[in-house]
């Protein structure tokens, strides 16, 4: 028996395996989605921790320090 044949025979006795698949697919398309919110936020984070360090550095250089 070859090995395609030995595939479809495990696929058709084991129907296991399709569902497998399908969490598999759906796994990295979760993370991918994951991935994208997780840079989205960090950018977000980035973004305020600057606004934040300017309006320090400014108040520094204000008061003289």
């Amino acid at each position: 028996m070859s090995k395609s044949a030995e595939a479809a025979n495990i696929e058709a006795t084991h129907p296991e395996i399709d569902n497998i698949r399908a969490d598999i697919n759906s796994l990295k398309s979760d993370i991918v989605d994951l991935t994208r919110h997780v840079k989205a936020e960090t950018s977000a984070s980035l973004e305020s921790v600057k606004d934040i360090s300017r309006e320090k550095i400014a108040a520094l250089k204000e008061s003289g320090a």
